[in-house]
């Protein structure tokens, strides 16, 4: 059951990206800077564990990393541009809702991080410090950059529509 247990998880990534593809939602824009912040702190925590437990990150890691970083920021950003974002007149609020393009490039993105474990493309995965191997740096790196990149692309398409809507004549 265990070597399932990801897939089920991504199944329900999956279920919800299919419902958000459905579902106008309304944008909180404290959430659009909490989700950043919380990913920062589980970035720095997995940092913090890879100091003391994974191996040492040679600068050739580093620049792989920082490419990693830069391929999810530009990820990010194409998903965050393909959510649509409307103003609801009758509320007042914008509101969004996740693009199916957007869904499918986010579910490529997890499967090819899930894919890369589950085909032994990680040859420095092994023993306790398996979470940590130079692979999982770059693919968390990927991650982070998705989440932080998305998180401002929608933040400052919300900026746009809240100001043109605020400032439009009644």
């Amino acid at each position: 059951m265990q070597p399932f247990i990801p897939y089920i998880f991504m199944a329900l990534a999956l279920m919800l990206m299919a419902r958000r593809t459905r579902v106008w939602r309304r944008v909180r824009p404290p959430l659009l800077a909490l989700v950043p912040a919380v990913i920062l702190a589980l970035a720095a925590f997995y940092a913090w564990g890879a100091q003391r437990l994974g191996p040492h990150i040679t600068p050739r890691g580093w620049l792989a990393i920082a490419g990693g970083l830069a391929a999810g920021a530009v990820c990010g950003a194409a998903i965050g541009r393909l959510v649509h974002l409307a103003h609801d007149p009758v509320t007042g609020h914008v509101t969004m809702r996740m693009s199916i393009a957007g869904a499918i490039l986010l579910l490529i993105l997890l499967v090819i991080r899930q894919g890369v474990r589950q085909l032994g493309l990680d040859p420095g995965a092994a023993g306790p410090a398996a979470a940590f191997s130079p692979l999982s740096d770059v693919l968390l790196a990927v991650a982070v950059g998705t989440v932080l990149s998305r998180q401002f692309v929608l933040w400052r398409r919300w900026r746009d529509i809240a100001t043109a809507t605020a400032q439009a004549p009644a």
